[in-house]
């Protein structure tokens, strides 16, 4: 790489993005005694979660796959034993920005229309994306209802089964 000697060498950190969107990813796996088989299922889940106004938590994933279980395995009358392997890098929430757009409503308008125009591009891209002959499925994030309902379900179960 050349540069000018009166240039300013300068770079963004990775993190310098004030609007990001983080993919939550749910993808099913089914093991065959065959090795050569794939252990891919037919069904992956994505949903975009935009950091500003969708904090990335615990129990929003939880919330989420638990909808996902629910959905792939509909159809059949049991559920299968299940290992969740569950990553994440910390709090991806943009507070400062949401509580800026709390105070301004043309704030958060005009922010809400910007995130929702992206998602709707990478909604489209996703919709192209298939595992085998199955295209991926596109939820939308776990809203706040759906958490306290989800977590309702999960303190009752524990009240009632401990």
């Amino acid at each position: 790489m050349a540069i000018l000697t009166q240039t300013k060498l300068s770079a963004a950190d990775h993190n310098f993005t004030k609007l990001s969107i983080t993919p939550s990813i749910s993808l099913f796996v089914k093991f065959s005694d065959n090795p050569i088989q794939s252990f891919y299922a037919k069904q992956v889940y994505i949903s975009l979660k935009d950091a500003t106004f969708q904090a990335s938590f615990a129990l929003r994933h939880a919330t989420k796959f638990y909808d996902s279980i629910g959905q792939y395995y509909l159809s059949t009358n049991s559920l299968p034993e299940i290992v969740i392997i569950y990553t994440n890098r910390g709090p991806d929430h943009r507070y400062s920005i949401h509580k800026e757009a709390q105070k301004n409503s043309i704030l958060k308008y005009e922010l809400q229309i910007s995130i929702d125009k992206i998602q709707n591009i990478l909604f489209d891209q996703i919709r192209l994306l298939k595992l085998h002959d199955d295209y991926f499925e596109i939820n939308n994030p776990a809203s706040e209802k759906e958490i306290d309902k989800f977590f309702e379900v999960i303190f009752f179960y524990l009240i009632y089964n401990l």
